[in-house]
């Protein structure tokens, strides 16, 4: 599988306890196609940054994977634009799986009792991503 031609960062995948997205139950890092940056910026001049991503796999019920890799689908908007469709929102992306695992980490503190399926289904991802390389910046 390649890169599609969109970035590719790591950042940190909340697991939900069904399809439905309403309970997070733990955090991985994996591999996820960066496909929009979005600045936001206050009236006191702050700028704060955050990101539209693809994670490649999805979990389905609680620390099963989605066994289809997951790729941006994008939908023509007008004449020349396209959007895509299946994006999640994550306020940090990382270059270094090291830095993103530290984050996750923290995160993860309050799943402690569910550690190794947590970690599990993040070695599982992370050997079904080997084929996507990490984008660097320039």
């Amino acid at each position: 599988m390649k890169n599609l031609g969109l970035p590719i960062k790591y950042a940190i995948q909340p697991l939900f306890q069904d399809k439905g997205g309403r309970k997070e139950i733990g955090y991985i890092v994996s591999k996820a196609y960066v496909v929009k940056e979005i600045k936001e910026y206050s009236t006191g001049g702050n700028c704060s940054t955050h990101y539209n991503v693809v994670f490649p796999y999805r979990n389905i019920n609680y620390y099963e994977l989605f066994e289809k890799r997951v790729n941006p689908k994008f939908r023509k908007v007008g004449y020349y634009d396209k959007i895509c469709i299946n994006t999640n929102f994550v306020r940090e992306i990382y270059e270094n799986y090291n830095e993103a695992k530290m984050i996750c980490n923290i995160m993860n503190a309050p799943f402690e009792n569910k550690k190794d399926e947590i970690q599990k289904l993040e070695d599982k991802i992370t050997d079904k991503t080997k084929d996507l390389n990490i984008t660097k910046n320039d």
